[in-house]
């Protein structure tokens, strides 16, 4: 990690901020639904290159573990091939070399352009629905805070004076 230290330093990367905790959780969203295998390696990386918050965005990428991966996937594949128009091909799903070099070849750009939408689609709610609760986080603490100062208040004007 020498090579970024200097870049590592600086605070947008780890401070709690709306705009950079919006893009961080974005950006894994983005990268946790893309049928790539360097998740872990591609997620900090884009976040740096887009001063995202880089714990959030490592964070996020792991929505996609090994018990959501299949399901995931599969549903990226049955996309694709709704938005490409091609059949669904019955296939059995093995995490090896051997399955790969065999089914991928018919299912990658069903599974791409599904995995593209899915992506995009996740990224962009994503940012916005953090955003939002921010904002009602925000607002929430807010009105707590002044219906407490306006009880105080009150109960400061109805003790008697002695």
């Amino acid at each position: 990690m020498r090579p970024f230290a200097a870049v590592l330093r600086h605070p947008e990367y780890w401070a709690i901020r709306r705009e950079g905790v919006a893009r961080g959780f974005s950006l894994g969203l983005f990268v946790a639904f893309l049928p790539f295998p360097v998740h872990t390696a591609l997620a900090p990386l884009a976040a740096l290159a887009l001063r995202a918050n880089v714990p959030v965005a490592f964070a996020t990428i792991w929505i996609s573990n090994p018990f959501t991966i299949v399901p995931i996937f599969f549903s990226a594949y049955w996309l694709g091939t709704v938005i490409l128009g091609v059949p669904v091909s019955s296939f059995t799903f093995d995490l090896s070399w051997e399955w790969a070099a065999r089914e991928l070849p018919q299912v990658w750009r069903p599974l791409l352009a599904g995995s593209l939408v899915m992506s995009s689609v996740s990224a962009l709610l994503g940012y916005f629905a953090v955003h939002y609760l921010w904002r009602r986080g925000v607002l929430y603490r807010y009105y707590r805070r002044q219906r407490a100062l306006e009880q105080h208040s009150s109960a400061n004007m109805q003790k008697p004076a002695d």
